[in-house]
C-alpha cells in the first residue's frame, strides 16, 4: 500500500511538472505570436478591412491632407471674421466647411467629397495594436476643431493669468469665486485688460497681426480690433477655467466633436451685448468691428 502511494505521488509530481512545462511553452508561443503581430502592424504588413495596402496608404495620406486643409480654413475663418457668427461654427456649418475642404484637396466635386467622408478606414487601437476597428473618415477629420480649440484655450487662459501676474495653479477656490462674482473677471478694469491681453495673444497666434495695433510710442496704447464673438470666446474660456478652480465645473479638458462649447459661447455673446459699446470707436483699447450690427447678438440661436 505504501509503495502504491509513493508511485502515485511520483506520477502526480511528473504530471504537474509536465503541465507547468506545457503552460510555459504555450506562454512563450503566445508572446512570440503577439510580437510577430505587433511587428507586422508596425511595418504595415497586416491587411486593413479587406483593402490592399496601397489603397489604405492612399486614404491615410488623403486624410492628412484634408485635416491640414480643414485646420487652415478654420484658422483663416477665425482670423478674418468681421461678423460674430463667423467666429465659431455650429456642427452643421462645420460639416459644410469640411466638405469644401475635402473638395479643395480631391478636386472631384462636392458629392464625391461627401461620399468619401462617409467611408471608413481601419485603425489599430492605441492601447493594443493587435485590435482594429473601422472609423468613419468624417469623425477623424472633425477632431481637428476640438483639438484646435484646446490649443486656443491654452493660449487664452495662459495669457489671461499672466496678465494678472498669476500662475495657472495659483487661483484658490476663494479667489476664483471672487473673480467670478458679478463677472468682475472681465467687467472690472483689470479683468478687461487681462481679457484683451489674452485676445491680443490669440489673434497674433493665428496670424491676425493686423488686428492688433501696437503702441506707437511710450505714451501710446495698444488697440485690438475684433468682433463681439472673438471677445466672447476669450471670456467663455476664462470663465470655464475659473469655474474649474472654484470647483463649480468639471475639470475635463477639451470640447467634444459634438460642439458642447458652442451653446456656452452663444450664451456668453447674449450676455455680453449690453455690456459693450455699440460703435466702432476704441474703448479702453478695444474696437468692436461689428459695432452696432444687430446680428452680432446671434438672434437666430
Amino acid at each position: 500500500m505504501k509503495d502504491t502511494l509513493v508511485d502515485m505521488n511520483t506520477k502526480l509530481d511528473s504530471d504537474i511538472q509536465l503541465s507547468q512545462q506545457t503552460l510555459g511553452r504555450l506562454a512563450a508561443v503566445e508572446n512570440t505570436v503577439l510580437d510577430g503581430i505587433k511587428n507586422a502592424v508596425s511595418l504595415g504588413h497586416l491587411g486593413n478591412s479587406g483593402e490592399d495596402d496601397e489603397e489604405t496608404s492612399k486614404k491615410e495620406k488623403l486624410i492628412k491632407l484634408v485635416t491640414k486643409k480643414y485646420r487652415d480654413v478654420l484658422i483663416d475663418d477665425f482670423a478674418t471674421a468681421v461678423k460674430t457668427v463667423l467666429v465659431f461654427f455650429c456642427s452643421e456649418d462645420n460639416m459644410d466647411t469640411l466638405v469644401v475642404s475635402v473638395d479643395a484637396v480631391q478636386k472631384q466635386g462636392l458629392k464625391a467629397a461627401e461620399e468619401w467622408l462617409k467611408s471608413f478606414v481601419r485603425r489599430s487601437s492605441r492601447r493594443n495594436p493587435t485590435i482594429f476597428s473601422n472609423i468613419r473618415v468624417s469623425l477623424l477629420a472633425l477632431r481637428v476643431k476640438p483639438h484646435l480649440h484646446q490649443v486656443w484655450t491654452d493660449v487664452i487662459v495662459g495669457a489671461y493669468f499672466e496678465a494678472l501676474d498669476l500662475d495657472l495653479d495659483t487661483p484658490t477656490n476663494e479667489m476664483a469665486l471672487e473673480m467670478l462674482a458679478n463677472d468682475s473677471f472681465f467687467l472690472s478694469s483689470r479683468g478687461r485688460q487681462a481679457c484683451l491681453d489674452a485676445l491680443s495673444k490669440l489673434l497674433m497666434s493665428v496670424g491676425a497681426t493686423d488686428r492688433v495695433k501696437q503702441p506707437d510710442g511710450p505714451l501710446g496704447f495698444r488697440v485690438v480690433s475684433a468682433t463681439l464673438g472673438h471677445f466672447a470666446l476669450v471670456v467663455t474660456q476664462v470663465r470655464n477655467a475659473l469655474e474649474i478652480a472654484a470647483g463649480t465645473r468639471s475639470s475635463a479638458r477639451g470640447g467634444a466633436i459634438g460642439d458642447v462649447h458652442f451653446p456656452l459661447w452663444v450664451a456668453k455673446v447674449h450676455r455680453l451685448v449690453p455690456t459693450q459699446e455699440a460703435d466702432a470707436e476704441a474703448h479702453d483699447g478695444f474696437v468692436l468691428v461689428d459695432d452696432a450690427d444687430p446680428a452680432r447678438s446671434l438672434p437666430q440661436f
